[in-house]
């Protein structure tokens, strides 16, 4: 009943998991079907009985629950993204689990039902960096919030530093124009990829609020006319996949 019992990018970040620019963290991304007759709130009240039991442990791990939008043809129903401030966090954290959960899990509140709500398979892990932000100062954030990944490969001769790089300059002339509540970041294999796996990293921006992201949808036209060179260049660095929009719901944040 592992991680799917708790609920990772993502990414978030957020309520996303967090509200600040350059920042290094670990991800995981857990991906979850439903048992028959459960929702996708049973699954969220389950993770969030693991977030108590995280807390009262002591260890840094923030959880959100990923739900698709449009992102074509899947074969799962949700995603638990999980982080951790580093790597030291992210392995006192899975051994709490692994030790100490299933035993305490029980007592900690009689009226729970132990019948998972889901059925988790497949999870990998991440090294996520967050580039820039304009979420600080924000208020009334949606409770589910619009973010979108894409699968990027590298061209030849760059590293992920000049794509952080640009990502940061597109962000500032972003922040110029008036695009506010958003954030974006990377994030880049650690454990469990298969070997086949196409991609050298995941873009990923996310929005404070549906209204942010739909501002941006209706001026990003305008902004790509200003600075007509922004496109192309990255499109110098990388060959990305389309993206892929989910909505993010915060479950539990230990990580203070």
């Amino acid at each position: 009943m592992k991680k799917y019992l708790l609920s990772g990018f993502l990414l978030s970040i957020i309520s996303i998991h967090i509200n600040s620019a350059d920042y290094e963290m670990r991800s995981e991304f857990i991906y979850c079907n439903l048992n028959d007759g459960k929702t996708l709130n049973d699954a969220a009240e389950q993770a969030r009985e693991y977030g108590k039991f995280s807390e009262a442990a002591g260890t840094k791990y923030i959880q959100s629950m990923l739900v698709p939008i449009h992102a074509g043809q899947h074969d799962y129903d949700y995603i638990l993204w999980g982080s951790w401030p580093d790597g030291k966090a992210m392995y006192q954290e899975w051994g709490s689990y692994l030790n100490d959960y299933d035993e305490s899990f029980t007592t900690m509140d009689e009226d729970s039902s132990s019948e998972s709500a889901s059925e988790c398979k497949s999870r990998v892990a991440a090294f996520h960096t967050g580039v820039i932000s304009n979420t600080k100062n924000m208020s009334d954030p949606d409770k589910r919030k619009p973010v979108q990944f894409a699968g990027c490969t590298l061209k030849d001769g760059v590293s992920l530093n000049d794509v952080h790089e640009f990502i940061e300059k597109d962000g500032k002339l972003m922040t110029e124009f008036g695009f506010t509540g958003w954030a974006r970041g990377t994030f880049s294999p650690y454990l469990g990829f298969k070997p086949d796996y196409p991609y050298d990293f995941v873009d990923m921006i996310f929005w404070h609020s549906f209204d942010e992201r739909g501002n941006m949808a209706n001026n990003y036209g305008d902004f790509v006319e200003k600075h007509p060179d922004l496109e192309s260049g990255y499109n110098d660095l990388v060959e990305c996949a389309p993206s892929n929009s989910f909505y993010n719901e915060l479950l539990f944040d230990n990580l203070d």
